[in-house]
Parts: structure tokens; C-alpha cells; sequence
């Protein structure tokens, strides 16, 4: 039935100044006939409950919600106002104002749309030096390369999207998950999320065979950002864009992400043996025969673009090797920063970015596992250094300054940035379970663009405030020299998926999408093609001098 609580009755916890301030108002909670829950605050609707919210309701904490609840009516009541006084405003100074006033009023929107118009709605510039015919032909099957871009009006430079997407996650958080999740074991025994969506309906190309792994839709495979999972804006929004074209998706969280950490052994860039544990024991067994194509993220195009580039140079694993396994297609990478060395891509990061990457690094490789990772002696010492470094920078330098004892020898101590974030990224390299010197982590798990063997589309902005355009800069020549990469720089879009006008589908996950769509139509191209030389190989044409019309097989050929 319908009944009226005290907040503090709703909530008995110590939420602090909200529930102070709150604890005037009259908080209502009215039970529809359509099993649907209305909160209002005085009389005025605050937001609806239907069903999926209410089951997402009962799986989560009552702390989390109570206090998004409270912050959310707070900021109900304070908009509220807000409109409330401008209103006011306007009512008594109707009669007294004059024409030119309105005038002047309306001069502030104009003035903003403007501004809009001339610094904003530009083309991605497309650049590539490799293989002109196909990289240009790819191109050509992604309508959205040709498309002007126009950032949301109500937030277009790169720190506001960054605002913005920082919303967009808490929505999806609070939102019910969209995906299939599939609690995964490693071969280590440590659990890990892999979370699919699939489409209503695969796509398809009949004109091949039943037996070609090119006719059907190529397997995604998704690699998050730093921070983040697949639960995130991002990451949605770019399986979402995937699922629309027809293409099942899965998104692998990587250790320490939606699954809580078991085994001591972490990376903020991944493990390729684990991309490879995915593949075989869970993607071909869901989708055998078929082909895969790699995408990542920010931080997530690390592991992405070294699993594109490895398996390309490396011999493959003996389990990959089997005849169903899938075979590579393409790859997509947002927002990459090409290189994580200190001075690299690290280092060029600005102010406040750096604090906000340091305190997240300490929060997530410190805080979130300390109890995990302080299992093992010899990184005990870093996660207590790691979770002083918040409140003593001073601290984090002279753990860095020591040397590190690893199997009764003794590795040099590291060369120091001055910035806080690189000294903590330096910290955090160390936990690696399979960290023994600095060169040898760098060639690991840097990326060569030299043995790229399979297309390839790299998509940054010009004003990300997290991997900065220097980066691209700096790796140019390397990156168009290579006859498999297409370079997608766009104007603005700041980090993230460069979502549209009214801040919908982003512009970056819609490229990605055809892009994977244009790659698997040129290898059914090439497939058809190829089976048409091999069959006119088999004919038996006429030897020179003999009787039979070559020319005309020719041309009719």
C-alpha cells in the first residue's frame, strides 16, 4: 500500500550532511498496481522503480542505494530551487523588462551556438601508407568516417565529456547489466568475469559455404580501460554498436575486475596467456570455427594490440593450434597510447589527470587486493609503500629508491620521475608476478607495430587529456609505415567513446563497429576469389600450339 517514511526511518545510517539535510523533507514511497515503485519528495517525483530496477535493487547494498537516494534528492531539491528562484526572477521582472532586455537574453544561447558551430563538426582525418587498395577499400565500407562530428551540446570539450562519462558510468552501475555473465576459471584458479551480448540475430553471408569459418559474423573480443570493467560507459557503448551490426561480443574483465582476486598475480596491461585461456576454452567452444576480432580501450589496447601483434610473430601455443580455434580478423583500438614507458606516453600526462591516475592506481592495485597481494613476502613491503603514497609522497620515492630483492640477487634501482603518478605506476610494475627488471617488463608488454598482420584501426583525439595527441605524434612515422594500420584522428571527443550530439551513441564505438563489419566482408571477398583461382587452376587449359582457342578462355575469363 501507500505509506510516508522519515528519511531517517528509510535510512538509519550516518550518511552525514545529506541525510541532515534532507531530514526536513517528506520522502514518499507509493507502490503502483504495475509492481512499480515511486519515491517522491514532497509531493514531486523523484524516480520510478520498475521492475529490472527493483531486481537490481535487491542484489545490491542498502548502503549504496541509501546514499544514492540521498544524494539524488538532494540534488532534486537544489535544481528545484534553482529553477524555482529564476522563475521568480522572471515573473516580477516581466513587467519591467524591455524589449532590448529580452533582446539581451536571448543573445547568450545565439552566442553559445555559435561558438558551437565554428569549433566544433569536423570530419575524422584518415590517414594510411600501407597497402593503399584494401586499407582504402576498408574505408570506404564505414559511412561514419565520412560524417561530421558534433560532441554533445550540453558538454563538448574534453574535460566536460570527461564529466560526462564519469556520469554515464554511474548510471550503468545503477542501471540492471545488460550482459550474459560467464564466471570463468583461469588455469590458475582464479576467477575472472567474461560478460557476453548477443544479438537478436547473427549476421551471416550465404553465399559461402557451411564449412567457412568466414560465413558467419566474427566473435569480439573486448579489452576495458584502466579502472574500469565492463559494467562502464565505454564498454557498453561499444558492445552495444557491435551487437547492432550483428556480431556477438564478450567483454573479459581482467584480473581483479568484477571478480574478486584469488591468486596473487596481477597487471594493469594484462596477460596474454589469459587472452589465449578465453579463446580456447570458452569463445571456441560457444562459437567454433570462426573468426575474432580483438578490440580495446585506452589501457585495454595494450593486451589488444599485443595479442594482434604476437600471435602474428610468435609461433602459436600447441591448444591454439586446433583446427576450430578462431582465426584473427581485425582490430580496433580507441584511445591507444602506443608505448608505457616513464617517458613516454606516461609522462606526458597533464595536470590534474596525473592525481586522479595516482590515486586510482593506489585505490586498485593496493586498497581493493592488499589482503591478496600481501600473501606474497616479497610484495608485502610494495602494497604497504603503495598505500602511504597517498598521504606521503615522500614515502613512494624512497620504496622506489630501495633496491628489489628477487631470487638472491639484487636489480639497480629504477631511474625516478618527478611526477607522482609515474613514481606509483613504477610501484605498481613491481607487483607483477612476473617482473624481474625494467627492460625486460617493457619488451614484454610494449607494442611493436613491426609484424601487425591483420588491419587495424586506430582512433584518437586531438584534445584527450589522457593519451594526449604527442603520443600519436611521437609514433607517427612508425605507425604509417606499417602496410596494415589505418590512423582516425579526430578534433575533439576528449577520452571515451566521443558520444553524439544529445549525448547517445558515441561516434568512436560506430567506426569501430563497421570497421569489423568492412573487415569481414574483404575476407569474404577474399575467400570467394580465392576459391575462384583455385577452381579455374584446376581446369585444364590448352597448351601453347595446340588447337584450342586460348585467347578466347582469356576473355572470357
Amino acid at each position: 500500500g501507500n505509506a510516508a517514511f522519515d528519511l531517517r526511518a528509510i535510512f538509519p545510517l550516518n550518511l552525514g550532511w545529506n541525510c541532515g539535510a534532507m531530514s526536513a523533507h517528506r520522502l514518499q514511497v507509493l507502490k503502483l498496481p504495475s509492481d512499480q515503485l515511486v519515491f517522491s519528495i514532497d509531493g514531486s517525483l523523484l524516480l520510478g522503480l520498475s521492475q529490472p530496477w527493483l531486481e537490481a535493487l535487491g542484489r545490491s547494498s542498502a548502503s549504496a542505494w541509501a546514499a544514492a537516494l540521498s544524494l539524488g534528492g538532494r540534488a532534486l531539491l537544489s535544481l528545484r530551487a534553482v529553477a524555482q528562484s529564476y522563475a521568480s526572477w522572471l515573473v516580477s521582472r516581466r513587467e519591467q523588462l524591455r524589449k532590448e532586455d529580452w533582446l539581451l537574453l536571448s543573445l547568450v544561447p545565439g552566442a553559445y551556438a555559435l561558438w558551437y558551430a565554428l569549433h566544433f563538426g569536423r570530419r575524422p582525418n584518415l590517414t594510411y601508407r600501407g597497402d593503399i587498395a584494401k586499407l582504402r577499400s576498408l574505408a570506404s565500407h564505414c559511412p561514419s568516417f565520412r560524417k561530421p562530428y558534433w560532441p554533445p551540446i550540453f558538454a563538448p570539450t574534453a574535460y566536460q565529456l570527461m564529466g560526462y562519462m564519469g556520469v554515464q558510468d554511474l548510471l550503468c552501475h545503477l542501471t540492471p547489466s545488460p550482459y550474459a555473465r560467464e564466471v570463468f576459471v583461469l588455469a590458475d584458479g582464479q576467477q575472472i568475469a567474461l560478460d557476453w551480448r548477443f544479438p537478436r540475430k547473427e549476421a551471416e553471408e550465404a553465399l559461402l559455404p557451411e564449412d567457412s569459418r568466414f560465413r558467419k559474423a566474427p566473435v569480439v573480443l573486448v579489452n576495458h580501460g584502466a579502472f574500469q570493467s565492463s559494467r562502464s560507459s565505454p564498454m557498453q557503448d561499444m558492445t552495444a554498436a557491435l551487437v547492432a551490426q550483428g556480431f556477438p561480443v564478450v567483454v573479459m574483465n581482467r584480473r581483479g575486475y568484477e571478480e574478486p582476486l584469488k591468486v596473487p598475480r596481477i597487471s594493469m596491461y594484462g596477460h596474454l596467456d589469459d587472452i589465449d585461456d578465453v579463446i580456447v576454452r570458452s569463445i571456441t567452444r560457444r562459437y567454433p570455427n570462426r573468426t575474432l576480432a580483438v578490440l580495446g580501450f585506452s589501457c585495454g589496447t595494450s593486451p589488444a594490440l599485443r595479442y594482434l601483434i604476437n600471435r602474428g610473430r610468435q609461433p602459436l601455443p600447441e591448444f591454439l593450434r586446433a583446427p576450430l580455434a578462431p582465426t584473427l580478423l581485425c582490430g580496433v583500438m580507441l584511445d591507444p597510447a602506443y608505448d608505457i614507458k616513464d617517458d613516454g606516453a606516461l609522462a606526458r600526462i597533464p595536470f590534474p589527470v596525473s592525481i586522479g591516475i595516482q590515486i586510482l592506481c593506489c585505490y586498485h592495485y593496493c586498497y581493493k587486493h592488499k589482503d591478496v597481494l600481501a600473501r606474497t613476502p616479497s610484495k608485502a613491503a610494495l602494497v604497504d609503500s603503495l598505500a602511504a603514497s597517498v598521504a606521503a609522497p615522500g614515502a613512494l620515492h624512497r620504496s622506489l629508491s630501495d633496491p628489489l630483492p628477487r631470487h638472491g640477487y639484487t636489480e639497480p634501482a629504477p631511474t625516478l620521475d618527478s611526477a607522482g603518478h609515474v613514481a606509483t605506476v613504477q610501484l605498481v610494475r613491481r607487483l607483477s608476478c612476473d617482473y624481474t627488471d625494467e627492460e625486460s617488463h617493457f619488451r614484454r608488454y610494449d607494442a611493436d607495430f613491426s609484424d601487425l598482420d591483420v588491419p587495424t584501426l586506430l582512433i584518437n583525439s586531438e584534445d584527450d587529456p589522457v593519451c594526449v595527441i604527442d603520443n600519436v605524434y611521437h609514433h607517427h612515422d612508425k605507425l604509417l609505415s606499417h602496410p596494415n594500420t589505418i590512423l582516425c584522428q579526430m578534433s575533439h571527443g576528449s577520452h571515451g567513446p566521443k558520444y553524439g550530439f544529445l549525448g547517445g551513441r558515441g561516434m568512436a564505438s560506430q567506426l569501430g563497429a563497421e570497421f569489423v563489419h568492412a573487415a569481414w566482408y574483404r575476407a569474404i571477398e577474399d575467400e570467394v576469389l580465392r576459391k575462384d583461382a583455385h577452381r579455374r587452376a584446376t581446369h585444364s587449359l590448352p597448351r601453347a600450339g595446340s588447337s584450342g582457342d586460348f585467347g578466347q578462355f582469356r576473355r572470357e575469363g
